[in-house]
């Protein structure tokens, strides 16, 4: 399976000259310690539009890596990249050059071993560490694949049922997104909540918490109330969270767990098209433990889209968000559109990414000065949660293209307006 990806050289395409940037006419006001940035529907700098360099790429129609479904990628200080398959509970990793090296970690309960994780990171300790959801825990291996243990996670209180839904870095810290479940006869309730945890396990605070109510016998979800907060943490311990999914809120929290400034910004929100709200609703897996069959459950959809989809923290200070319009409404070529904000929550750019692939189809991952695409990943995921279901029908029905990777080179600052 080892095997040279070309190197391409292309260079970073602008398509006019930088200028100087604008100025900001958003309002910033304090209260209770607390600085609150209100912004303008346009951006201060104006739009620019960058083409990244394609570095390699793997998978798809070659028959020398075949991948299930990449649920998630990392980076290591060296440039490797780890790539988790949730599908066939693996990771593929490649080298800076998009050389296949190895796979590491299996299917199991063993050490070392996971089952359905969606989440992946590289600690400040530089262990690859994998969180499955559920039971939920943090499974830590060294680059070579050896098992270097568990990451001491919070038990759930009172015994609960602890499910572990998301998983990252915040600087030296750890962020987790938990939900507690709680039964009683036909009835359960789901605490979710965004946690940060020190590098020895030691919790910080809570970012956000909510609780769900809900009944085994006539399961029902609602999209907005079921969905999990958005968030993205600097290389400095700064976490950036969005937990309303009809506001367009950043709200600014410091390595203490303590809101610092929350930045908004004027959006109107996205409709859904008829056909969006048929083929688009929310879907919820609920199976038994060792991995087993499940049933699907479908939640009732919001009318509108959540305004942010994604967020990244970059290197150079800026968060960039990727709105409802700019996941949902690109035209053909464009990747996605970002929302940039700088370290004091001013909008200050939009930049519109060039690209072979779309937010609807396509995984878009931004790590450090990568831009990792994922073809194809949300049809193979419906593929996998099809062939998990005890519906017959959906897993005939369901069928999906090889996934790919595809790596590029993506530079923290836009050369380009327009």
């Amino acid at each position: 399976m080892n095997r040279p990806f070309a190197l391409l050289s292309l260079a970073l395409v602008a398509c006019a000259a930088p200028s100087l940037a604008g100025t900001w006419t958003g309002k910033e006001t304090t209260k209770d310690g607390v600085v609150n940035v209100t912004n303008p529907a346009a951006p201060s700098d104006g739009r620019s539009t960058i083409t990244p360099q394609e570095l390699w790429r793997a998978g798809g129609d070659d028959e020398e890596v075949i991948f299930g479904v990449i649920a998630d990628v990392a980076i290591d200080a060296q440039g490797n990249l780890y790539a988790l398959d949730s599908q066939l509970s693996t990771i593929s990793v490649f080298d800076p050059d998009g050389n296949f090296l190895r796979t590491i970690g299996r299917e199991g309960e063993g050490p070392g071993e996971f089952r359905r994780a969606s989440q992946l990171f590289v600690t400040p300790e530089n262990k690859i560490a994998v969180a499955q959801m559920m039971p939920g825990k943090i499974v830590l291996l060294a680059p070579d694949g050896k098992p270097a243990g568990d990451f001491p996670m919070p038990a759930a209180p009172d015994g609960r049922m602890q499910m572990l839904w998301d998983a990252g870095t915040a600087g030296r810290c750890v962020v987790i997104g938990v939900g507690a479940m709680a039964r009683r006869d036909t009835k359960f309730s789901m605490t979710s909540s965004l946690q940060l945890l020190a590098a020895d396990g030691t919790p910080r605070g809570k970012i956000a918490e909510h609780t769900q109510e809900n009944d085994m016998a006539n399961m029902s979800f609602e999209e907005k109330t079921a969905r999990r907060p958005v968030w993205a943490a600097s290389a400095d311990g700064k976490l950036y969270v969005n937990d309303a999914f009809d506001a367009y809120e950043i709200k600014h929290f410091g390595a203490d767990a303590k809101l610092t400034r929350t930045a908004t910004r004027e959006y109107q929100h996205r409709a859904r098209s008829k056909e969006e709200m048929e083929t688009g609703a929310p879907r919820m897996m609920m199976r038994g433990g060792g991995g087993g069959r499940g049933q699907r459950f479908e939640a009732t959809p919001s009318p509108t889209d959540p305004d942010v989809l994604q967020m990244v923290a970059r290197d150079d200070g800026t968060l960039w968000v990727m709105s409802s319009r700019g996941g949902r409404d690109c035209p053909k070529g464009t990747l996605a559109r970002f929302d940039v904000f700088d370290g004091n929550g001013h909008f200050v750019r939009e930049v519109s990414v060039q690209g072979d692939a779309n937010y609807r189809e396509d995984g878009i991952a931004i790590v450090g000065d990568r831009l990792v695409v994922l073809k194809g990943l949300r049809s193979a995921q419906s593929a996998m949660y099809a062939s998990m279901s005890n519906d017959e029908s959906q897993k005939e029905e369901e069928e999906a293209e090889p996934m790919a990777i595809v790596c590029y080179r993506l530079d923290p600052q836009p050369t380009a307006k327009r």
